[in-house]
């Protein structure tokens, strides 16, 4: 795997740039949903498990198997809001896994990134303590590791930066807790910039391929 690495220097601050791929040993696994694994962990780590209630429960149960049924027939559109209300109900990393397929058989690869990363780190969470999620955690790290091959990732690493700071990669906003983190890009030229006010933009415009 080649990874390319530009800095780039200005008065106000100095970018390092690398393109890189997620690599994940784990084979994928279908995750399969059952009422009590709805049961999500809310608040900070450690704190009280908020027990949903049975209605809530059964109504999250009936969206995710319609949702399974819907994208079963690859109809990923209608099954993505199914996946989305049973989470909603109750959060669960299975549902929020498929709502990540959904997105990736509807071409949102972008969006499928965040979201696989997003149920990695719940499933992590709740596999401490229920195990049964380890396949859904598994299962997220070997398909975000098979969406890498399809999508170009660049790394942006700042120094120098001060209080209104704005970083953008392809003309998006990136949120300063997502700096030095993997991001998912389209393939071809992109313009990263730091933008700080009262000074000129620091630029670099960046060649980006799938799988890099």
């Amino acid at each position: 795997m080649q990874t390319r690495s530009i800095s780039i220097a200005s008065r106000v601050s100095r970018f390092a740039f690398s393109r890189s791929a997620f690599i994940a040993s784990f084979a994928a696994v279908m995750a399969v949903l059952s009422p009590a694994e709805h049961v999500f962990a809310q608040g900070a780590p450690g704190a009280p498990k908020a027990q949903p209630s049975p209605d809530a429960v059964k109504k999250a149960t009936e969206a995710f198997k319609q949702g399974t049924s819907l994208f079963g027939a690859k109809r990923y559109a209608i099954a993505l809001e199914q996946f989305k209300k049973s989470y909603d109900i109750v959060p669960s990393p299975n549902s929020g896994l498929y709502i990540a397929r959904c997105l990736v058989e509807m071409g949102q690869h972008k969006e499928a990134f965040a979201q696989f990363r997003k149920v990695v780190v719940e499933a992590e969470a709740r596999a401490k303590t229920e195990p049964k999620y380890i396949p859904t955690r598994d299962s997220a790290k070997g398909e975000l590791d098979e969406l890498l091959s399809k999508i170009a990732t660049i790394t942006v690493n700042v120094s120098g930066a001060v209080d209104g700071s704005v970083l953008k990669v392809g003309g998006v906003i990136v949120p300063k807790e997502e700096w030095g983190t993997m991001l998912p890009a389209e393939p071809g030229s992109v313009e990263v910039a730091l933008e700080t006010p009262g000074k000129a933009p620091a630029l670099q415009r960046v060649e980006l391929k799938k799988g890099s």
